[in-house]
């Protein structure tokens, strides 16, 4: 199965239907050398899952590419007590789409810099809300807090990105995702830059804070 998740994700026109069975699949699997084999390939073809994602919220495809990312993740998280290197090999892999959803899942909840965080209620439901995100096992990298604050102050000091006019047509799978990553952003523009200047309000202590009661378990 594993050979035939690569061949599929390999084609000219991606597809996971293969993938949607193994991940099930793995959830009876105790084989190490199969589980290492399943979490390398979710790895290794990141941008492809990414851009399955993407493409199903940008164009409204009601085609779902991956349908058991909560499957997945808890299989993730389990894998994780036993390989403590797993969170991190993840993290590296995802953090810039992971971040960006967090952003825009966070952004019904508004910032008070007088009154920051929010309460306690509304801190376990943006918990709820972040364990949706494939694959939430990034935020348990030891440096997932410090990388999220300091995207925050980034961004907050920055344009909001846009595809260059001139850029080259190509039919490369990387500028597609690319692309794709950009209209993405481009269409929550607003609700995404609204949100991190509203954070942005916050002092160091204050983002600290609010980072650690989202994230931290």
């Amino acid at each position: 199965m594993l050979r035939q998740t690569e061949t599929e994700l390999e084609a000219n026109k991606p597809v996971a239907d293969t993938l949607n069975r193994l991940i099930l699949v793995m959830q009876v699997v105790d084989d190490e050398e199969y589980i290492r084999g399943f979490c390398d390939l979710l790895l290794k073809y990141s941008d492809i899952l990414e851009w399955g994602k993407i493409t199903k919220i940008q164009l409204r495809k009601p085609h779902v590419f991956v349908r058991n990312t909560n499957t997945a993740d808890q299989l993730l998280h389990r894998y994780a007590r036993s390989d403590a290197g797993l969170s991190r090999r993840f993290f590296e892999k995802y953090r810039s789409s992971a971040f960006r959803e967090a952003i825009i899942d966070l952004s019904v909840f508004k910032v008070n810099p007088k009154k920051s965080p929010e309460d306690r209620y509304l801190i376990e439901f943006a918990k709820l809300i972040l364990q949706n995100i494939f694959p939430s096992i990034a935020f348990f990298c030891p440096d997932w807090n410090r990388y999220f604050m300091e995207s925050v102050r980034k961004l907050a000091s920055l344009e909001p990105p846009s595809m260059p006019d001139n850029s080259p047509e190509t039919h490369s799978l990387g500028y597609y995702v690319r692309k794709l990553i950009d209209e993405y952003v481009d269409e929550y523009e607003e609700l995404f830059y609204s949100y991190i200047n509203q954070l942005s309000q916050l002092n160091d202590k204050q983002l600290e804070e609010f980072t650690h009661r989202i994230f931290d378990s």
